[in-house]
Formats: structure tokens, sequence, C-alpha cells
């Protein structure tokens, strides 16, 4: 018994081309009708694949702007907690002067336009106490330390504006 590829190996060449396509055509005109269903269906493919396309487009571009950025954020962020810091130590150095008995009674001010130019100018008047002369060093350590955030946190900003 032989198989349907075998009967039709078995046939003279000419019947053999004649089931084949004709040539300079892709496919046999077949008339089909679809439902409205699978029209739809069969254009939302093209349009699928470009939409994944523009998705993953977007999500490489995404990240590439978040590489650019994280620098820029982390720089930000720090500057922030810099600030942070020096008001919390402001705070505790003026509360720390509201707490010492005496202490603006035997300071000397020069010339200010703001508090922290105030207490970088302030001198102790002779004759201080020991207490007093303390709490002057303290404060005087404490608005130093203000100064060098508030010098970083200048640098930082320098550092945001040039990175734009």
């Amino acid at each position: 018994m032989t198989s349907k590829n075998n009967r039709i190996i078995e046939k003279p060449h000419s019947i053999k081309t004649s089931l084949r396509r004709p040539k300079g055509k892709r496919f046999f005109p077949v008339t089909i009708t679809l439902t409205q269903k699978q029209i739809d269906y069969l254009q939302k493919q093209p349009n699928a694949s470009k939409l994944i396309r523009e998705i993953l487009d977007d999500l490489i571009n995404a990240r590439e702007n978040i590489e650019r950025d994280l620098p820029l954020i982390s720089l930000q962020k720090q500057m922030i907690e810099l600030e942070n810091q020096a008001g919390e130590l402001q705070d505790e150095r003026d509360d720390y002067v509201g707490k010492t008995d005496g202490f603006g009674d035997y300071l000397q001010y020069g010339e200010h336009k703001t508090r922290e130019e105030l207490f970088r100018l302030m001198t102790l008047k002779p004759g201080a106490p020991d207490d007093v002369k303390v709490a002057f060093k303290i404060v005087r350590e404490c608005t130093n330390a203000i100064k060098k955030l508030h010098d970083e946190i200048d640098a930082i900003k320098k550092r945001i504006i040039e990175s734009e």
C-alpha cells in the first residue's frame, strides 16, 4: 500500500508541478468570511506589537533618566539632611543660651545683621565667671559647627547648579 506522498512521486512530472503554487505568488487566493471579532483581533495585532515596543522604549528612557538624575537626587537629599542638622543644632544652641543664667550679661555684641553673625561676633566681657566662659566656648563651637554645615550646603548647591 502506497501513501499519498509516494503516489505523487510516482506520477509524471507534469502532474507534480501542477500541485505547486504559481510562480511569483506567495499565497493562493482564498475567500474566508471573518466575524467582526476576528477582524478586530487581526487589526489589533500590529498595534499591540507597536505598543509593546513603545512601552519598552519608555522603560529604557526612564531608566536612563533615573541613572542621569540619581546623583542630583542624592545631592538634594544630602543637602536637606544637612539643613535639618544645622536647624537642630541652632535650636539646641539657642536653648542652651536661654538656660544659662547670666550668659547675656557678660557678652559684648559687635555690629550684626543676622543671628548667626551675632553668635560669631560676640565676645566675653572681662571678669566673666567660669560657667559663663564654658557656656561661651560651647556656644562658639556650636556656631562654628553650624557655619561648617552651611558651607557644605552651599557647596552642594553649587554642585547641583553645575550639574544642571
